[in-house]
């Protein structure tokens, strides 16, 4: 009965010293694992955060602009707004607008697009490669590709032309061809005048109307 005792006693000693020995181990490596730990998440956010900065954010360097470049305005998108004679609102548009570094109220456009109203209220729309915008004047000197379309039907197309947006009139003086409900037209040279309500074809020109169709009663064209 006394060894048993002792026995039982000599176990549970033994098991008692054991768990303090690990739990001796377990709080030296601890005393080591957390501290590493917490350097390694340290390096981990400096790195992101430099990372993040280098992808995200900006360099500030020495852009390749010319001095030219710098004495001119230069505007994406350029938008003037304005209205005429007869209060009615106008519009030029384009691409690209540069102002002259010698003339600040020339601006050099890159596919301009002039839009303006009638005496009726017809819509007048006149497009080109490239153009040059008087400010003050309000004059539009337009060269390549000159394209016009009138609101009641007719376009015409030519390679220059000069429009004067307050007025609401334009001109031009190289070979036009265009097209209407009534036929074609060419010819040297047109002009918008009467506010917008008349176009011309100058010099040599040629005009082939539309037929009249007979009606289904057999009448005569």
């Amino acid at each position: 009965m006394t060894v048993a005792l002792f026995s039982t006693d000599f176990l549970a000693r033994l098991r008692l010293s054991l768990f303090r020995n690990d739990y001796t181990h377990f709080v030296r490596v601890m005393k080591v694992a957390l501290p590493a730990m917490a350097l390694l998440l340290l390096v981990i956010v400096v790195f992101w955060a430099r990372l993040s900065a280098q992808t995200d954010g900006f360099r500030i360097g020495y852009a390749a602009i010319t001095a030219d470049s710098v004495k001119k305005l230069r505007m994406v998108n350029a938008r003037y707004f304005g209205v005429d004679t007869n209060d009615n609102p106008f519009s030029v548009t384009a691409d690209s607008g540069a102002q002259r570094s010698d003339d600040a109220d020339l601006i050099d456009m890159e596919f301009p697009k002039a839009d303006f109203v009638s005496r009726s209220g017809s819509s007048v729309i006149i497009s080109a490669d490239h153009g040059v915008y008087h400010q003050k004047s309000q004059m539009l000197d337009l060269n390549g590709n000159v394209n016009l379309y009138h609101e009641l039907g007719y376009e015409m197309h030519t390679q220059t032309a000069h429009v004067d947006l307050k007025a609401d009139t334009a001109e031009g003086d190289d070979p036009v061809d265009g097209q209407g409900p009534q036929g074609r037209l060419d010819g040297v040279g047109f002009s918008i005048a009467n506010k917008g309500e008349r176009i011309v074809v100058k010099g040599r020109s040629n005009v082939s109307l539309k037929g009249i169709h007979p009606s289904a009663e057999g009448s005569k064209p």
